[in-house]
This record gives structure tokens, sequence and C-alpha cells, in this order.
């Protein structure tokens, strides 16, 4: 931090600033807070996935850092209602949260033109329901949360099929594994056009993540008609009613997870509506 802000410091004394954006909470933040005493500089923070989930869960003795910042930030953005009423308040004393929370603004991350410009409303769902996982298989992704849901489904009778995309440490050993339903895994695919037409061959979009910055695949497939399933508490959550374009789940559980499933397939004309006309927000 002290490294940053000695090239900050720099860089401002030859080009004076007449506001800062400060992009983290933690380390851009703390920076944005000194430069603000230093000069007056106005600034205004966003918090992130990782300045809540690692470093205030992780490192208790950064949370006074974290107020000061906080306090004296013109305004907080968070790309998440969940972030500003849930995880703010669970870790800021109820006597200092109202502060925050006067200053917060939602502003939400957007997805690509491509997802605008091919909108196209789902005319049909697949005879077998499809499901489609898309991000870095790791343990955060909770990819291993999925296949369990699925296994109870498939066990109950449920017929489904599930697309993987991504990459990351996990892969080889899930790929290594035998299901009792059909599992695709198609890796990191970066050409737009190949995973539009993968999305487009599914139904439900479900990231269970344990933690999640905002995730921008949940719009993406909303935008072709899937409905999503993704985590309570996180990223995603409070931009829309729960049980309006999917659910929210706790990613602990596996049963949660495949009931919502169950219950977005058994109103899907409706689910896949919604979603459709919510991509455009």
């Amino acid at each position: 931090m002290l490294k940053i802000w000695h090239a900050f410091k720099k860089h401002v004394e030859k080009h004076p600033a007449t506001l800062i954006h400060a992009h983290t909470l933690i380390v851009n933040g703390l920076v944005a807070y000194w430069a603000h005493k230093k000069w007056r500089t106005p600034y205004v923070v966003t918090v992130r996935n990782t300045d809540l989930n690692v470093f205030l869960t992780k490192f208790p003795l950064l949370k006074p850092l974290a107020f000061k910042v906080l306090n004296h930030a013109a305004r907080i953005i968070t790309i998440s209602s969940a972030y500003r009423d849930e995880q703010l308040k669970a870790i800021f004393p109820e006597t200092r949260y109202p502060d925050i929370y006067r200053k917060c603004e939602v502003v939400p991350n957007g997805i690509h033109d491509f997802w605008i410009k091919n909108r196209r409303a789902k005319e049909n769902k697949q005879m077998t329901p499809g499901l489609i996982f898309s991000g870095k298989i790791d343990k955060n992704k909770n990819l291993a949360g999925l296949l369990e849901a699925c296994n109870q489904l498939t066990a109950q009778g449920f017929d489904l099929e599930l697309k993987v995309l991504g990459d990351g440490p996990l892969l080889t050993m899930f790929k290594n594994k035998k299901y009792d339903f059909p599992v695709s895994f198609h890796g990191h695919i970066s050409d737009k056009t190949q995973v539009l037409h993968l999305i487009r061959q599914s139904d439900v979009m479900v990231v269970p993540s344990f933690a999640e910055s905002f995730g921008l695949v949940y719009p993406e497939a909303m935008s072709q008609g899937l409905p999503v399933i993704y985590t309570r508490g996180q990223g995603f959550d409070g931009h829309f009613p729960d049980g309006h374009v999917g659910y929210a789940v706790d990613p602990r559980s596996p049963e949660e997870i495949a009931d919502r499933i169950r219950k977005i397939m058994a109103d899907y004309d409706r689910f896949s509506a919604n979603a459709f006309a919510g991509a455009s927000r």
C-alpha cells in the first residue's frame, strides 16, 4: 500500500486530480483516503468481493482502516444491493452502518453489447432439461455443489444434462469422474458466438458460487431467455425479487439447488419470459 501511495503521490503532484475513484476498498481506497487527507481531494470508492470476503473477513484488523476510507468517501459504490444491505451491515457496527448506507449507490456491472444485439427470447425448452455452468473450475465457483444437486435430481427420476464451460485447477478431476447423467466439458471459450450457441442449447444457467462480485454470466444467459440460479447474499442477489428470473440459493445446500432447478422447470415459460425482459436492465 505504501509503495502504491508513493508512486501515486508523485503522479498526482505532476497531474493534479479533482476527483479520485478507488476501484477497491482495501489498497486503492486507502490510497484515495491518504490523498484526501493531503490535498482534500474528494473520492468515491467501489466495494468488491475481495474486500468483503477476503480482506475484511480474514483480516479483521483492517476494519478500522476500512471504516475510515468509507467514512471520508464522497460516495460508496456497490455493484449489488446485497453487498450494501447485507455484507456491509454484517461487517460494521449498527451505530456506524447508517452513515455508510446513506452514501451508497448500487451500480451493477453491464454486459457486452454483443449480448444486447443478439438478445433472443427462448422459443422452446429442451426435451431433456439442459443446465449450463460457466465459470472458473475451482472450489469457489462450486461446480461440485451443482453436480451433487444433479445427482440428487437424477436419483429422483428427473432427467437432465449439464454443459460445463470454463477452465481451472479442478477441471481434470471433474472430467475424470463418472456421472449418472450426461455431462459435457467445453473448457474455456473466448469466442462469444460459441458461448451464445451453447447457451441457446440450454435451459437454465446455474452457478452457485460461494463468493461472487457480480456474475456477468447471469444477465448474459438471461439475454437468451434462460432463468438463472445464483448465490444468496452475493453479487447478483437483490437485482430481482427471488423467484422472478430464477432463485438465490445457499451454495452449501445441493438439496436447495436441486429443489430450485425443479421449481424453475415446473414454471418454465414464466421464468424464461421474466429473465429475457430483465436482461434489458
